[in-house]
């Protein structure tokens, strides 16, 4: 029982730390929202795309969602 606490305890703890250098100095795709390349079907979305926040990487995630939904949907 007491290795299960253990272990139960490591998973559940996270560590923040900041890193300075981490945030961009531009957006990547702040009209798309993310990058999209149609022929490998690939989306790769982050705040990185949009703005270096919560906010952004939420935006950007969405719209992979939607460009890959539309776009396997139509397969």
């Amino acid at each position: 029982m007491l290795m299960m606490r253990k272990v139960l305890f490591l998973c559940c703890k996270v560590d923040c730390f900041y890193r300075g250098s981490a945030f961009p100095a531009a957006s990547v795709a702040p009209e798309e929202k993310c990058l999209w390349d149609r022929s490998k079907k690939l989306a790769i979305c982050g705040d990185f795309c949009v703005s270096p926040n919560v906010e952004g990487a939420i935006d950007s995630g969405l719209a992979a969602a939607l460009k890959l939904r539309d776009n396997v949907s139509s397969l």
